[in-house]
């Protein structure tokens, strides 16, 4: 079976952003609700997350829908501090711990890039 191109895209880019926070697929499947094999299918058949498991999908990948499924290229999520808040109230207590590590990971990755 052929893969579109946006599909390719979208295996792409859930591959670079993962990579890109030092997350393993087990780790992400952990964060996201779902099994490892749900990650490798995403990666590596070009497979695309349900909705529902795509909004939890960006969430911890730190991105957007649009740049996931290659309708823009900018990685970097646009959302206010009142829809951040509203889209994270569900979420269960240990995401606060992992958002913060992977919040100060990225800062620890752009100093290393600096210097």
């Amino acid at each position: 079976m052929r893969t579109s191109k946006s599909t390719n895209i979208t295996s792409e880019r859930i591959k670079l952003q993962r990579e890109a926070l030092g997350l393993s697929q087990i780790q992400l499947a952990d964060a996201v609700g779902v099994g490892r094999g749900s990650i490798w299918s995403w990666e590596s058949d070009g497979k695309i997350p349900r909705q529902s498991t795509l909004l939890k999908l960006i969430a911890v990948l730190q991105t957007t829908t649009d740049y996931l499924l290659g309708a823009t290229d900018d990685p970097s999520p646009r959302l206010t501090s009142t829809e951040i808040k509203s889209s994270t109230s569900d979420r269960p207590p240990w995401a606060d711990e992992l958002f913060s590590e992977l919040r100060a990971l990225k800062v620890e990755m752009r100093k290393a890039l600096q210097c």
